[in-house]
């Protein structure tokens, strides 16, 4: 698992910079790109693998509440993320992030109340 994170990160990071530096050499005038937070790239990754989210609460430090927003907004950027590969016409892509979204979206973090 850290293997595969970790080599997504790299692949991440050098998207980022190629994007930097396309946007230098076209002389476009863009907000900086944000640094990237990986604080719950491995939650996230082993909730979408099945983990119960008793599990992935024992193993970090932040509150419960902090990890189903984080979820929800990730979430929510999956939906965008579709929304945008359906208008460039990418099926192959659309089709991955529709997968990742159905991993993500299940169980506690996503009921419509947490009172249950």
């Amino acid at each position: 698992q850290e293997f595969k994170l970790a080599k997504m990160l790299r692949l991440l990071q050098t998207v980022k910079e190629e994007i930097r530096r396309t946007e230098e050499n076209c002389e476009l005038t863009v907000a900086p790109l944000a640094a990237t937070n990986t604080c719950l790239m491995d939650i996230v990754f082993l909730w979408c693998s099945g983990c119960s989210f008793g599990d992935i609460c024992t193993q970090t430090s932040l509150f419960e509440g902090s990890v189903i927003r984080a979820m929800r907004r990730e979430a929510e950027l999956l939906r965008q993320m579709i929304k945008a590969a359906e208008a460039i016409g990418d099926k192959d892509l659309e089709e991955k992030f529709t997968e990742t979204q159905k991993a993500l979206q299940r169980g506690i973090p996503f009921s419509s109340s947490l009172y249950i």
